[in-house]
């Protein structure tokens, strides 16, 4: 939580944003060349700009309604994050069965890249200020 207020809330968003994208062009790596090492250093990459976007846009929307609407906030969101988790993969396991196994690859990173790309157009149309409060010290 004490990176919010040192950062504030859009930039860490943006920059959790950008780590995803980044680790899933490590990942994409792994499609043009022969070796894994790409491999975990893509995924820590990945799911570390996956924590600060989450956090980050829980705290967003839980601070943007009042504190009788906080509940029904959080489990929409945790709602919505659970059918993402459960749908994303099987959607894009969808990807290798419609497409021979060398092009497959290369589409899966693509449609990742293309929604990393959107999530990020979403990240920084976050207010500037969003929550200015919170990055002044007490």
């Amino acid at each position: 939580m004490r990176l919010f207020p040192r950062l504030g809330l859009r930039r860490v968003l943006v920059r959790g944003g950008a780590l995803v994208g980044l680790g899933g062009a490590l990942l994409a790596l792994m499609a043009w060349i022969e070796i894994m090492a790409p491999a975990p250093v893509g995924s820590i990459t990945m799911g570390l700009g996956m924590g600060m976007v989450s956090v980050g846009s829980l705290i967003l929307i839980q601070e943007s309604v009042g504190p009788d609407e906080r509940g029904a906030v959080t489990a929409s969101n945790l709602f919505v994050r659970n059918l993402g988790a459960t749908l994303g993969p099987v959607m894009l396991s969808a990807v290798p069965a419609v497409l021979p196994v060398a092009q497959s690859s290369s589409a899966f990173f693509l449609v990742q890249a293309a929604i990393t790309a959107c999530s990020l157009f979403l990240l920084l149309r976050v207010p500037q200020n969003a929550f200015a409060a919170m990055a002044r010290p007490a």
